[in-house]
């Protein structure tokens, strides 16, 4: 590759000092509404640890992401409902974000537990990687219209919904800024030939993966510009390869001392080849159409009935797109360097379900593709070389990836917060009896409204001001319609009437591998034991729970969602069958 492509970097124009601020504030504007989104998921468990409530041998407030081990977990933990009851005996989720962590103690030690500040800080992080991208996007050489272009995008890409919105997701904010000035750091290192360059890229490189695993992209990449511009300087060639050999030892070290996840949520390719497989193929089909419109990945997840058809409509005008793209960036050294990047940056994350949040940091470089086949393809057109056709995907192309990804940016923020908003007053106002003396435990029969309510309600209630003597037991982590069955005094049974399960996205967080045919399950905890059998297709379609006491019980409460609140159900009549529909379901919040 010849590097000396890249060193022309466009001379600031005034309309460009004043052009890219604009943009960083519509970026923030489409964001505003992450500003009062509060708390949700694991946010809440993160402030607890930061309080010191929560007694962990892994969850630290420099180790916020390391969850453990279900083998390692406090008993205390285990009882208070941390982990629901089908959470897999050999059950591990521990990432390794240091730096990430890090930000989020000192955010709880200069504003408390403050949502609003988080979010503010979340925010300046995005447009701190806004100004980074742009300064990135002209030393490759773009144009300050491509510059420019390139930046509305990644402003305007639903991707960002996530990493900015959720505080929990802040690593995947510090890894793509992290990696940005990696990349900023190693195209100067291979255009003037500056070890001091490089050295400052090898160091950002560090922060980017000790911000979020996949941060390890950044090591690649550098070491893969290092090996193209090795006839530049005979170094280069050395670090390429200390690169390389510091991602493998970083890999290598973070599986010895135990890191890394065996939950069918997060597969590794290693533990779960087949899932991986499958979903960065279901990944890389919806990424292109994903990457140039406001349709997002996330439909796989939201309606896994209609998983095929949505995987071929992406495929055809993905395909179209990818088509048209490479063959007007053919020859182009830049168009190969920003493919890469952002394969890179995809593939560590390419076995989680499906999401436009995994594609956050790859739109960092694709945006900047984009910009550079819109250009040149404005280019063709005024000279008449482009046809009607491709003259339209290119105006689609313009109008999906800025202006109808801003609007779906500032619905899905509207929608996040809002949805937010109603889980937390889901769960602080749920009918627990909480001014009655006396241990409470509440069964939640449903995960309504959204599946996100079983991940972590009782960290929520505390973390809210909620007791600590209620302790909240999600029985599934979906909206199935069941059969509620009393079977005796201290006894009752759930049959499912739609679906089975353990079959919820979610509830696949705390599994690891699927049952068997036949396979039986029993869970003993103080408030309940808990019986089932899978039937000859592995399919479980019925459990059964045993309390210490009648079921009524002032201490039990069984919880369903209605009427915008958790509200209790009293328990039907020994023989009696009631029969729990689903709640209302935020499509933004599977």
């Amino acid at each position: 590759m010849d590097w000396r492509g890249l060193d022309t970097q466009s001379h600031s124009r005034p309309w460009q000092r004043v052009a890219w601020p604009l943009v960083v504030l519509l970026a923030l504007l489409l964001h505003a509404p992450s500003l009062g989104g509060g708390f949700m998921a694991d946010d809440f468990g993160i402030q607890l640890v930061l309080d010191g409530r929560v007694e962990s041998s892994t969850w630290k407030p420099w180790n916020l992401y390391d969850f453990g081990a279900l083998a390692d977990a406090p008993s205390g933990a285990v009882e208070q409902g941390a982990f629901p009851w089908w959470t897999s005996a050999d059950w591990r989720l521990r990432f390794l974000r240091p730096l990430t962590s890090l930000s989020l103690w000192l955010d709880h030690g200069l504003f408390g537990a403050s949502a609003l500040a988080g979010h503010a800080v979340s925010m300046l992080l995005f447009a701190a990687l806004l100004w980074a991208a742009h300064a990135v996007y002209l030393r490759l050489g773009l144009s300050p219209v491509a510059a420019l272009l390139a930046l509305t995008v990644q402003a305007c890409d639903t991707g960002s919904l996530m990493p900015v919105g959720w505080i929990a997701n802040r690593n995947s904010l510090l890894e793509g800024l992290f990696a940005l000035l990696a990349v900023r750091a190693g195209l100067e290192a291979v255009q003037r030939a500056s070890a001091g360059a490089a050295a400052a890229g090898f160091i950002f490189a560090a922060l980017s993966v000790a911000s979020k695993e996949s941060g390890v992209h950044a090591f690649l990449l550098l070491a893969w510009m290092f090996w193209r511009a090795r006839a530049r300087a005979p170094w280069m060639a050395r670090a390429a390869a200390a690169l390389v050999v510091c991602a493998g030892v970083y890999l290598i070290g973070y599986a010895l001392a135990g890191y890394g996840s065996n939950a069918i949520f997060y597969p590794l390719p290693w533990c779960a080849p087949q899932i991986f497989a499958e979903r960065a193929l279901t990944l890389a089909a919806c990424a292109p159409l994903s990457v140039v419109s406001p349709f997002t990945a996330d439909f796989v997840v939201l309606r896994p009935d209609l998983h095929v058809p949505i995987v071929l409509c992406a495929l055809l005008f993905g395909g179209a797109v990818v088509c048209c793209i490479a063959r007007r960036l053919r020859g182009d050294p830049r168009a190969l360097l920003l493919l890469l990047w952002g394969t890179l940056a995809l593939l560590p994350q390419a076995g989680t379900p499906p999401s436009d949040r995994l594609m956050f940091t790859p739109m960092i470089p694709w945006s900047a593709l984009l910009a550079l086949y819109l250009t040149q393809l404005w280019s063709a057109r005024t000279r008449g070389e482009v046809g009607r056709p491709e003259r339209a995907m290119g105006g689609a192309i313009l109008v999906g990836a800025s202006l109808l990804s801003s609007v779906a940016l500032l619905m899905g923020g509207v929608a996040l917060s809002s949805g937010a908003d109603t889980l937390r007053r889901a769960v602080s106002e749920a009918e627990v009896a909480a001014e009655e003396p006396g241990a409470r435990d509440a069964f939640l029969l449903q995960a309504s409204p959204s599946a996100l309510m079983a991940l972590s309600p009782g960290a929520a209630w505390v973390a809210q001001g909620g007791r600590e003597d209620v302790r909240f037991h999600p029985l599934q982590s979906g909206q199935r319609s069941m059969a509620w069955i009393r079977t005796g005094p201290k006894s009752f049974a759930l049959e499912t009437r739609d679906g089975q399960f353990l079959n919820n996205v979610f509830e696949s967080v705390f599994l690891t591998r699927a049952l068997r045919p036949n396979e039986s399950i029993f869970v003993a905890r103080s408030a309940y034991e808990l019986r089932g059998t899978a039937d000859d297709r592995g399919a479980l379609l019925r459990i059964e729970l045993e309390l210490p006491s009648p079921l009524e019980d002032l201490r039990w409460r069984f919880l369903v969602y209605e009427d915008g609140r958790l509200q209790h159900r009293p328990p039907p009549a020994i023989g009696e069958t009631i029969v729990v529909g689903p709640g209302f379901r935020n499509p933004l919040l599977p």
